[in-house]
C-alpha cells in the first residue's frame, strides 16, 4: 500500500511537472509568433513553433500516427477558418506582419498560433475529452486574448471592433469543440481500459 502511494504521487509530481514544462513552451512559441510578427521577421513564430511540432513528434514515437494527424487537422483548419474569417473582412492583417502568405490568406503566424496550440492538446485532452461546453469557452477566450493583444499591437484590424472579435471567438468556439473531437479519436486508444 505504501509502495502504490508513492508511486501515485511520484506520477502526479511528475505530470505537474511535464505540465508546467509544456506550458512554459507554449507561452515561447506565443512570444515568438507575436514578436516575428511585430519585428517584421514572420518567419521567427513558424521557426519556433517547428521545433516545438519537431520535438513533440520525437517525444513518444507510439504516438507519432495520432500527432501527425493532430497538426495536419489543426493546421489545415486553422488555416481555411483564419483565411476564411479574413476573406469576409471580419478582419485583416497589416501587410508587414506577414512572411510568404500573401493576402487575403491566413499568415503564416497566425497559423503557427494554431499549431502552438495543437502540441498542447493531447496533455490537455484527459481532463477535455467530451467537455465540449468548455472547449468552446476555452476557443473563445483563447479568440479574445489573441486578438485583442493582435489588435493593440497593430498586427490586426478589427473591421468591426468586438463584432469581429465575437465572430472570431465563436468560429474558435466551434473549432476548439472540432479539434477535440478529432483528438478524442485519434488517441482514444489511450483511454480504452486495458
Amino acid at each position: 500500500m505504501e509502495q502504490d502511494k508513492r508511486i501515485y504521487y511520484n506520477n502526479l509530481i511528475k505530470g505537474i511537472i511535464n505540465q508546467v514544462v509544456m506550458t512554459a513552451i507554449f507561452i515561447i512559441g506565443i512570444v515568438a509568433s507575436y514578436q516575428g510578427a511585430l519585428q517584421e521577421a514572420g518567419w521567427l513564430g513558424p521557426l519556433v513553433v517547428g521545433l516545438i511540432i519537431g520535438y513533440e513528434l520525437l517525444k513518444n514515437k507510439s504516438l507519432l500516427k495520432p500527432k501527425v494527424m493532430l497538426f495536419l487537422f489543426v493546421g489545415l483548419g486553422g488555416f481555411v477558418l483564419e483565411s476564411l474569417l479574413i476573406v469576409s473582412t471580419v478582419y485583416s492583417v497589416s501587410e508587414t506582419s506577414r512572411w510568404l502568405m500573401p493576402s487575403p490568406l491566413a499568415p503564416l503566424w497566425i497559423c503557427a498560433l494554431w499549431l502552438n496550440y495543437a502540441a498542447r492538446v493531447p496533455g490537455y485532452l484527459a481532463f477535455l475529452k467530451g467537455r465540449h461546453p468548455l472547449n468552446f469557452i476555452i476557443g473563445v477566450l483563447f479568440a479574445i486574448i489573441i486578438y485583442y493583444s493582435a489588435s493593440r499591437m497593430e498586427l490586426v484590424n478589427l473591421t468591426y471592433g468586438w463584432g469581429s472579435i465575437a465572430a472570431i471567438g465563436t468560429v474558435w468556439g466551434g473549432f476548439v469543440i472540432g479539434i477535440y473531437i478529432f483528438a478524442e479519436r485519434q488517441f482514444r486508444f489511450l483511454f480504452q481500459p486495458s
